[in-house]
């Protein structure tokens, strides 16, 4: 990854993209993140960097278009460029397919595909103009593997796999690299809402024999990140502790 311009990571405000947040700044990158609400982390980020010399929020809903497109834009005219995007905003709302309502079906596919389309389609252009560029989608398990409850949820994991795999072979010549990262249940608040019983379970099929945590994913992400990742693109690649395997 080019040394200089912005990491975009969308959904940084808390739990796994609080943490791709913390890192990148640890690494001395430049970080612009959005969020619905701003948060007592992302206060006393700001409140570190007031001049926006290396950190940058915006409060924005990834599935409104015209702030999205906003907030590219506002990135590369305070950084230049855009040397990195982490799709990681997504909801994990689930149900049975027969009881889910047609409102939350469509915020899971506008939340977790539409939103990551779009905000990769309106930062794609300055990673060309730069011929250079990681794109990083966070996935799941639930994308490659079937979960009782998360139909929807899973079709639009497995769907990011697809996108990023066709689009990495567009991309691939002006050294533009996409992959895509598929966690198992981690310890954020998302596994707060899954019940002890099933959390239990996962863990007692997991040869590893612990629930992931957002560093067993943030390591990886700086890898893909980086320069020594620079031969890697189209990837799906899984964080699960052997869940799958």
């Amino acid at each position: 990854m080019k040394t200089k311009g912005a990491i975009i990571i969308s959904g940084g405000s808390r739990g796994l993209g609080l943490a791709f947040v913390r890192d990148a700044l640890a690494q001395g990158r430049i970080v612009a993140t959005c969020s619905r609400n701003e948060t007592p982390a992302i206060a006393e980020l700001r409140a570190a960097d007031p001049e926006e010399k290396q950190f940058m929020w915006r409060a924005l809903d990834v599935t409104n278009a015209q702030d999205s497109k906003k907030f590219v834009k506002q990135v590369v005219q305070r950084y230049d460029c855009i040397a990195g995007l982490i799709n990681n905003a997504g909801q994990s709302d689930g149900q049975f397919l027969s009881l889910m309502q047609e409102d939350m079906v469509q915020r899971l596919l506008s939340v977790n595909l539409e939103a990551v389309i779009r905000m990769t389609r309106l930062v794609v252009p300055y990673m060309l103009r730069e011929s250079g560029g990681s794109i990083i989608s966070i996935g799941s398990i639930s994308g490659t593997r079937g979960f009782s409850g998360l139909s929807v949820y899973g079709a639009t994991k497995s769907a990011l796999v697809g996108f990023s795999r066709c689009l990495a072979r567009e991309l691939g010549t002006k050294q533009v690299r996409v992959n895509v990262i598929c966690p198992g249940l981690l310890t954020t608040d998302m596994a707060d809402a899954t019940a002890e019983a099933e959390k239990q379970q996962i863990i007692s099929l997991t040869p590893m024999g612990r629930l992931g945590t957002v560093e067993d994913v943030v390591g990886l992400a700086r890898f893909l990140l980086s320069d020594e990742a620079a031969f890697i693109s189209g990837q799906s690649i899984v964080v699960d502790g052997g869940f799958t395997c």
